[in-house]
């Protein structure tokens, strides 16, 4: 009882909201078993994905967003390009300001839903030139091309928004070796930096620079036309 007692009365286990995607979490892990049952029977990992059926939905953030995209912030740490951590109300602002853009991308296959997975925060750095400012995924869904879904939806919001130019950013850290080139992998072309711990990439945004991978369906966020109004004078 005095154990019982202690632990309740400890601040730092206490969670002021429980996400949507916290209280689906033993549904989620249930779904992550058949999935992997599932891989087991398949040799081909291009046979795998395609038997997933896995549909993505990305959008801009909004404030029903805002407390899952703070969280994945500060909590991803394997697949993240920058590992920039961002108070609760310092997301919002991103959101709410003109020269920058706060990015999301959910996940669906034929097992169930995984919630929101990625995160992207772009910035307007230069003349036509978008930053991309942190970029993140669970690491629920590495190896299944969701990156590069989401990376082409990214660059179209930059190019929607008058760009001409990607900037990726990498600062190394213990943990995010595994996307360390996750940007020459995908063409980018190192350029001079002027941060000392981190490495800049830059490419071109031609309309045929990125493609959605056809293993992924794409349904269209309800919400999208609402900046559709966006000016190219701002990112």
């Amino acid at each position: 009882l005095f154990y019982l007692e202690t632990l309740r009365a400890c601040q730092l286990l206490d969670r002021t909201r429980v996400l949507h995607d916290d209280a689906n979490r033993i549904a989620m892990y249930r779904e992550n078993s058949r999935r992997e049952e599932l891989q087991q029977n398949i040799q081909s990992v291009e046979e795998y994905l395609q038997q997933l059926g896995m549909v993505a939905e990305v959008g801009l953030g909004t404030l029903s967003d805002l407390d899952r995209i703070h969280q994945l912030i500060n909590k991803t740490n394997q697949f993240n390009l920058t590992t920039r951590r961002y108070r609760l109300d310092e997301v919002r602002a991103l959101m709410e300001d003109p020269a920058s853009r706060v990015a999301w991308l959910r996940l669906s296959d034929r097992f169930g839903d995984m919630g929101l997975v990625c995160v992207g925060i772009l910035r307007q750095v230069g003349f036509k030139v978008a930053e991309v400012d942190t970029l993140l995924m669970s690491c629920r869904v590495m190896g299944r091309s969701v990156e590069d879904a989401f990376l082409t939806y990214l660059a179209g919001v930059a190019i929607d928004a008058g760009s001409s130019k990607l900037r990726g950013v990498f600062r190394a850290t213990i943990k995010n070796t595994p996307v360390q080139k996750f940007y020459l992998e995908r063409g980018f072309c190192q350029v001079e930096a002027e941060e000392p711990d981190a490495i800049w990439y830059e490419k071109e945004l031609a309309p045929d620079a990125f493609r959605w991978p056809g293993v992924i369906g794409q349904k269209q966020h309800a919400k999208e036309a609402e900046y559709d109004t966006c000016s190219a004078a701002s990112l």
